[in-house]
């Protein structure tokens, strides 16, 4: 029997009915009406810049022009500091080596600092705790537990009979029991506010840079400088682990820095359906959706 051939391409078109709601015949009658010279405002909770099909127009202009966080939530007040023999003194207490690479030619920085749980999503800000629980709480916390359970059951195998216990023995006996009873209540009573991140903001020149110390151990070059999106359009995770990717304003002269990442309440609903009106995917022209030249401004 003759193979019939089969068409094992998967159909992407019908992803977006564009044909059966009218938006093919609109287009083709139309066509310069696809959203160039368009500018829509986004009030909603914020847009991640990394999402595909929102990183460029049809012409290859940049399609999220400018990112404003109008919560409040990422606003860092910064103050003017001047650098002592290369270092910085940053508002949490650290001493950071400013990196050799660095063009700063005034050489005054404007230091802040930030609770990274302030720009997390709930779902983000959840998951982030329960890592930094693991990393930083858990494994200390059954090494106490395990501990002081091992000293009171030697003690009890070294003192069977308890009436005749010493003062002194008494008195470690209950220290020991009290031992177990407080890290239990640590355990039920544990709160982890977030790490809080030491931001440090100049001027290279030519734009506002700033660099978030999220190494941990005080190396700035190993956290990358974030120009001013509205300049470079660049943006950067904030860390590997939370993969959450955020950008800068500069307001009042320096004076305010604005993180920019996602509101705390991430609605996925928004993202599909911009993705449905504007989203652009050069590659695949079957993806073109409603008005894949337009440029977009999200506000959260």
């Amino acid at each position: 029997m003759k193979d019939i051939p089969v068409n094992t391409e998967f159909p992407i078109s019908g992803l977006l009915p564009k044909k059966e709601t009218g938006v093919t015949s609109f287009l083709n009658k139309y066509p310069n009406y696809d959203g160039r010279d368009t500018v829509i405002a986004i009030l909603d909770s914020g847009i991640d810049p990394g999402a595909p099909g929102l990183q460029q127009t049809i012409d290859g202009k940049i399609k999220i022009i400018e990112r404003f966080d109008c919560s409040g939530c990422g606003d860092v007040n910064t103050v003017s500091i001047t650098p002592k023999e290369g270092y910085i003194q940053t508002l949490t207490g650290k001493k950071l080596k400013i990196p050799s690479n660095w063009k700063n030619p005034e050489g005054i920085y404007r230091i802040g600092q930030k609770n990274a749980f302030d720009l997390y999503p709930d779902r983000l800000k959840e998951r982030m705790k329960s890592d930094y629980k693991k990393k930083h709480w858990d494994e200390n916390h059954r090494k106490a537990v395990s501990d002081v359970s091992r000293e009171l059951a030697e003690f009890d195998t070294k003192h069977p009979n308890n009436s005749s216990l010493t003062s002194a023995e008494k008195l470690e006996k209950e220290n020991l029991e009290a031992k177990q009873d407080v890290l239990a209540n640590y355990e039920k009573k544990y709160h982890d506010p977030g790490p809080v991140y030491d931001c440090i903001l100049f001027h290279d020149g030519d734009k506002w840079v700033c660099c978030i110390d999220t190494s941990e151990d005080g190396d700035l070059s190993k956290c990358p400088l974030v120009g001013e999106y509205s300049v470079t359009h660049q943006y950067e995770p904030l860390t590997k682990q939370d993969k959450m990717n955020f950008s800068i304003n500069v307001h009042d002269g320096g004076n305010v820095l604005e993180l920019v990442g996602v509101c705390c309440k991430l609605s996925v609903d928004s993202l599909f359906l911009l993705h449905i009106f504007i989203a652009t995917f050069p590659v695949v022209l079957k993806l073109f959706t409603l008005s894949p030249s337009s440029i977009i401004r999200p506000c959260k």
